[in-house]
This record gives structure tokens, sequence and C-alpha cells, in this order.
């Protein structure tokens, strides 16, 4: 008889599939849910969370893997040349299954598949006959970062999370058993580090999903604050602001950072004087916050009550960096939370205008020298496309998973990354790119400029994230019978091929696809294609040697499939 945890479960997923993928099969949501919840605190976006889902054939009994650096997740192109001292490398898989128990074969195979994946006296190119490519980019992400942070000395932590429908209470044994022997496996593999089994039930992974890592937060009052028409100037004790910044797990509450335009930014000369404040021992010449120019916080709602002041859905715009290595201070010293007494500035925004709120971290953030590419969100153009996209029942994600947490359909939400991808395979006829540079078509000035243009009618863009969307579905679906290497291999060529067919040109300009109709993208005309594609990469990598994952990244391969290919960007 099912639990009551089990029975409430079933209603909450039921209830989350139809209202953000209706689409979906009840398996492929729960792997989907449960990513979703144990990385909430990343608040990666739905494009983000799908790429680590790698089950399918060849999975080696895991569903979803991810590698983070510093909390960052990492992709294919990932930049770790930022990043100098106290780095954390992370990797997370992810075991999710429907079963009502938990059972000594699945940790039997994350036994023999990390044996083999973590093994790095391996070369990942040679296990591509045996685990698929989603997985292999996945945990080559987590080696390459590894070893090339070598010499910063990295903190490597790996999470195995065993998700399931039954009772974390009643687990065998002999499975807890078997789990400890995974934990001392990988250790031994991957020396000096840290790794972690943990088990969740329906209970668990109830309390997960209903757990928000932003919402209202209570922030103590050092004084009292000036209240105005649109805020709060306060002080604020670094002890509070510790926990203000600190999400449910003990770790950095990174959603309520993602509105700042840099990402922390290591060791740098700002970040030493920081700490070394934070280290010295203050006395009343020496205040924090006389030292530093503290940190702004844009929310919504705001009240003070009895020293306390109450705000709701709270972002911090500026002050990353300092509210980083208060975090860091406090983390490794929390015997100092007891008698800190210094304070930090702390300034509050009131409004619920995203246009305001853009004006403030764009004014907030130009007191110091920033790249142009990291304000770019904020751009009229973004807000443009966000707002077209609105009346043709799409939800562009200017701001990163502003439509995700309003609950709005999955297959609906563009993201500024997907997008990109999109136009670079289907206008500017360059899938390679688009599989190879996720994250810097975004930061190269110059794809960017190809991309996003005030010249393209801005109808092109619904036309190229609609063709994409239509062909992922048909990827997903069984008639395309695509294999998961596939799936993430030929999905950016599918959509370059099929945009040639809707516009009948190998050489496509963006008036081509201002308003076309993507309706007579039929599931006919997809499964050609597909079957082309899928052709041409066998031969391909049976005549050069190359693996599929990397022929697709190549511009030889793309000549091949796509002669003549390169459109047009004015």
């Amino acid at each position: 008889m099912p639990t009551s945890s089990t029975v409430v479960l079933r209603a909450t997923l039921e209830k989350a599939r139809s209202q953000s993928a209706p689409q979906m099969s009840d398996s492929d949501f729960f792997e989907l849910f449960c990513s979703e919840q144990l990385l909430k605190s990343h608040d990666l976006s739905y494009d983000e969370i799908e790429a680590g889902i790698v089950a399918g054939g060849d999975d080696g009994g895991i569903d979803s893997a991810y590698a983070f650096v510093n909390g960052e997740l990492v992709a294919d192109d990932f930049d770790v040349s930022a990043y100098k001292q106290d780095v954390a490398v992370d990797l997370v898989i992810i075991t999710a299954t429907t079963a009502p128990s938990f059972a000594e074969e699945a940790i039997d195979k994350l036994r023999m598949t990390t044996a083999d994946l973590l093994d790095l006296s391996k070369n990942m190119a040679d296990l591509a006959s045996t685990y698929n490519s989603p997985l292999r980019t996945a945990m080559g992400n987590f080696r390459k970062a590894m070893m090339s942070l070598s010499d910063r000395f990295p903190q490597i932590r790996v999470q195995c999370y065993y998700v399931s429908h039954g009772d974390s209470g009643k687990i065998h044994a002999k499975v807890r058993v078997r789990a400890g022997d995974l934990s001392a496996q990988i250790e031994k593999l991957l020396p000096n580090s840290k790794c972690t089994v943990e088990f969740l039930g329906g209970s668990e992974l109830l309390e997960l999903a209903r757990w928000s890592p932003v919402g209202p937060v209570k922030l103590p009052l050092a004084q009292n604050a000036i209240a105005t028409d649109t805020g709060f100037i306060c002080l604020v004790r670094l002890s509070d602001y510790y926990q203000f910044v600190t999400d449910k797990s003990g770790q950095l509450n990174r959603p309520m950072l993602d509105a700042n335009v840099r990402d922390y930014q290591g060791d740098v000369e700002v970040n030493k004087a920081i700490r070394e404040t934070l280290h010295t021992a203050a006395d009343a010449a020496q205040e924090f916050w006389a030292l530093n120019n503290g940190v702004t916080v844009v929310a919504s709602h705001g009240a003070i009550t009895g020293g306390m002041l109450t705000l709701k859905d709270p972002r911090v715009v500026n002050g990353l960096q300092t509210s980083v290595e208060i975090f860091k201070y406090f983390h490794a010293y929390p015997g100092q939370l007891a008698c800190e007494h210094r304070t930090i500035l702390v300034r509050v925004a009131l409004t619920e205008d995203e246009r305001y709120r853009d004006r403030v971290i764009k004014a907030t953030n130009s007191q110091t020298a920033i790249q142009p590419a990291s304000l770019r969100a904020t751009e009229s153009i973004h807000k443009d496309i966000e707002d077209y996209f609105g009346t043709h029942d799409l939800f562009y994600d200017r701001r990163k998973n502003y439509y995700k947490n309003q609950g709005k359909p999955k297959d609906q939400i563009v993201t500024i990354q997907h997008l990109a991808q999109a136009v670079m395979a289907i206008l500017l006829g360059e899938p390679d790119n688009s599989r190879a540079r996720p994250s810097s078509l975004l930061k190269r000035d110059d794809d960017y400029a190809r991309i996003f243009s005030e010249k393209h009618p801005i109808g092109m863009y619904v036309t190229c994230a609609r063709i994409m969307r239509r062909v992922d579905d048909f990827l997903r679906s069984p008639q395309a019978a695509a294999s998961q290497d596939e799936k993430t291999n030929l999905r950016f060529y599918v959509g370059a091929w099929t945009a040639r067919t809707l516009t009948g040109s190998s050489a496509i300009q963006p008036a081509d696809l201002d308003g076309l109709d993507v309706a007579p993208l039929s599931e006919e005309t997809l499964a050609e294609t597909l079957a082309d594609l899928r052709e041409k990469l066998q031969t391909f990598t049976a005549g050069s040697g190359v693996p599929a994952d990397q022929a697709a990244k190549s511009p030889q391969f793309r000549g091949y499939a796509l002669p003549d290919a390169g459109g047009g960007d004015g």
C-alpha cells in the first residue's frame, strides 16, 4: 500500500507535469523534476537541466550528471582561467526511478560506470561504444575542469543522489553497504576528493519541491534604517548578512545573486582586499562598512517591524564579490558568527518594475570597469524580443528563470543561449558552433553581433525558436527513434537543414525567416532529414576516425553535411 508521501508526490508530479511539460512522459518528467529540485540552489534553466539528463541507451545507470566550478555549471566551452584559488569542483550524479524502493542493482551499476568514467587513466573517447555522448560530455567536463585547475589545488566533491518513490527509512542494510563501497571507490579514483551518496524518497523529494531558494527573507538590522519612498539604507551585522546569502543547505544562495552582471572573480586584488579586511581584527576605527562599498539589493516588497527588515524576492544586484567573500569567511570560521559585531552597508531598492530593476543593475555596476557583454540582457533588443515573443505564446527568458519561476510551460520558454544557438544554426548555417560553443556565442563580440542585430527583423527570432522547438519535440518522439547521441549531436544540423527546406534556400537571409510558417515542417520531412544526417555522420566518422560528438563540433563535418552552408546577417 503506498504511503501518504507517495500519494502526495504522485499528485504533485502530475500537476507539475500538466503545467510545465504536458507532452513529456511520466518517467521523463520525473528525471527532469528530480534534477530541478536537487539543483534548485544552482538556479539552472530548463535548457541547462535537460542538457545534463543523460538517461537513455548506454547511460550506465545514470539519469543525470552535472559538473560545477564554484557553483557555476560547466559547459563544453567553459573557461577556467578566471579561477585562481579557493576553487571547488563538483560533480552531481543522479539516479532517479519511480520504483517504490531502493535496489542494490542501481548502486552496482553506478560503481561499474564510475569505475570507467572517473578513472583518469582511461581515455573518454575509448568509451564511446559503451556510454552515450551526453554522459561522456558531462563526465568529461568534470574531468577537464578538475585537471585544468589542478595547479590551484581545488576542492573535489562528488555527490551521488539515488531518488525513488520509496521510503528512505526502510533501505536494506545491503544497499547502504553498497553505497559505502561506491563512495570509497570514487574517493580512491579521485585522490583528495570527498564523495557522498544520498537516498531521497517521496518525503524528501516533496520537502525539496516545497522549498524556494528565494522567497520572503528576514534580515535583522544593526541600527535603525533610513527609509525612503523607494527603499531603505541600513547597516547589517556581517554575521546576519552571511545568513541572508546562505541557503537552506548551507551553501551560497546563488539564485539571490543571479542578477549580478559579473560572476565571482576569484583571487583578484579587490577580493584580496575584502578578504584581508574580514580577517583583520576590527576595532572602532576600522568598521567594515567604512572600508567596503556595501551591497545593493532589489526586492518587490519590503517592510521593517521591530528592527527586522522583511524582503520579498530579494536579489543582490551589486556586491557579489563582497557577498561571496563574507560567505567564504564565515563558512570557513563558523565560530566567528557568535562574536561578530562589524556591519555592512545594505541599500535596498523596492520595485516590481523590471525595467527599473535593470536600470539599478546597470547604474550600480557602472562604477567599475565591466565588459559591455556583461550587460547584454538589459539591452533594448532583448527587451524587444521578450515583448514580441509574448505576442506569440512564447516566453523569452531574458531574466534567467523569470518565467520558469512563474510556472510557464517549459516548451514555451526560450533562453537567451538557446535562441543564440538556434540563430547560429538556422540563419548563419553554423550548427557546429551551436553544438561546440553554447556559452561563447554570447561572450564573443563578433558572434554576438551576427546573432543579435537591430538589422534583423524581429520575427526572424520567433521563427528560429519555433523551428528548434519543433525539431527537439520530434527528436524526443518514438517516431524519431533517435539515440541520446543523435539528440545531442544532430539537433542543430536537423534545424539548419529543415530551415533550408522551408525557405528553399541554402543561403538563408534574415528576411526569409521573418514570419515564416513552420506548420509545413511535417514529421515525414523531419524523419527524412534525420535519416540523411544520420547516414552522413556515420559515413564521416567511419572515414575520419573522429568520434561522433567531436565530428558534430567540427567545420569539416558541417561542410560535408550541409554543403554551401552559410546564411546572411544583413
